[in-house]
Order: C-alpha cells, then sequence, then structure tokens
C-alpha cells in the first residue's frame, strides 16, 4: 500500500501537467461545495481533514487569513493559512452558498456534517490529467517541490506546510513571507492554468 500511494505522489508531481490539472479541477460540474473544494486544494495545499472540516468562524477576510484551531490539526498546533485573493474569490463565492451555516462544505444529506472524504478524493483521482493520480498528499508534495524553484527557504515552506517535527512551533511566525509566498503560489498556478487553456484553444477542443 505504502508504494502505492508513494507512486501517486511521484506521479502528480509533473509541474508540466500542473495547468491542465488545474483546469480539469475547474471543470467539476456537480455539488457546488465539492466544485469550490476541487479548485481551493491546489491553493491551499492542506491536509484532507483540515480542508474538509474546515467552518466559516475559523476565517478572517479582513486579514485574509485561515486560522486553523490546533484539535483539527495532526500536530494539535494551531495553524495559519494566508489567503491569496484568488482563494478568497473561491471563499466568496462558497459564502454565498452556505455561509448561512457552520461548515464550508455540508454534506448533501446531513448538512450538519462535512462532506465524506472520499467524496473530494474521488473527484480528485478522476481529473487527473494522462493518467496522473492526484491526491492531497500529492499536491502537498508538489507544493514542497515547487516552491524551492520560486526562491523561498525550507524552512518558510515547511512552516506553511505545518510540518512541526517534533518541537513546539509557532503558526504565526515569518506570516509576512508566507502571504508572499501564498499570492505568488496562486499566480503561478494560475499563470500555468492560463498557459493550459491557450493550448487548448489552439488546438480547438477541450480536455476533460
Amino acid at each position: 500500500m505504502r508504494s502505492r500511494q508513494t507512486g501517486h505522489r511521484a506521479a502528480a508531481l509533473d509541474a508540466g501537467k500542473l495547468g491542465q490539472i488545474m483546469l480539469n479541477l475547474e471543470r467539476h460540474d456537480g455539488y457546488f461545495p465539492v466544485t469550490c473544494a476541487l479548485r481551493l486544494v491546489p491553493l491551499l495545499f492542506v491536509r484532507s481533514g483540515e480542508l474538509r472540516c474546515a467552518a466559516w468562524n475559523e476565517f478572517d477576510f479582513s486579514r485574509r487569513l485561515w486560522v486553523i484551531p490546533a484539535q483539527r490539526m495532526a500536530a494539535k498546533y494551531e495553524h495559519v493559512v494566508p489567503l491569496a485573493p484568488q482563494a478568497v474569490k473561491i471563499l466568496r463565492e462558497l459564502k454565498e452558498y452556505s455561509g448561512h451555516g457552520t461548515l464550508l462544505f455540508p454534506g448533501v444529506r446531513s448538512p450538519e456534517r462535512p462532506i465524506d472524504i472520499s467524496t473530494i478524493t474521488v473527484s480528485l483521482r478522476k481529473r487527473g490529467y494522462d493518467g496522473v493520480k492526484l491526491s492531497f498528499d500529492g499536491i502537498r508534495s508538489l507544493a514542497a517541490k515547487l516552491l524551492p524553484d520560486l526562491g523561498y527557504k525550507q524552512n518558510i515552506i515547511d512552516l506553511q506546510l505545518a510540518h512541526t517535527g517534533r518541537t513546539r512551533f509557532d503558526p504565526w511566525q515569518h506570516l509576512p513571507e508566507r502571504k508572499t509566498m501564498m499570492r505568488e503560489w496562486a499566480r503561478y498556478l494560475f499563470f500555468l492554468r492560463d498557459k493550459a487553456l491557450r493550448n487548448t484553444s489552439s488546438q480547438g477542443g477541450t480536455s476533460c
């Protein structure tokens, strides 16, 4: 099982396919919260439970921050996720749909419970491109691989990935640098997405 998961992560770590993957994630036309979740996964690169169980009271739109409480983090430490403008736009669209409740991604049959993990992961894998199998871990690995190429130091990247190791860490540390990094990461993703869209248009068709 371990080698299979590693293979999926390795397959996902191909920046050349990332633009098309971004397009494929946008083309989900089912349950709107799932569509928004798929679009947010690459922008935020958090773990599955952190995203799936997100609550509206964790978001500070005035400061463009998502503060995940310690009880929902794997290491049981609070975590801070800066929100790029592209992520804020998606979240505001989603708020029109589910903002009257507690959860960002309420279940279809039980709105008081979050959508099932398989609902997102299966949708991710279905939207892999050219055989790539996508996962939350794959997206996190992708960010970890590509962010150094954008000029960011490993300690900044590790903080944003909430790689705490064995020591307690300050989730607010290096926040200005992390805000800049998340904005640049979003711009990079949408640059690749727009490039893929132009290539698709020039070929006179679409790829689903």
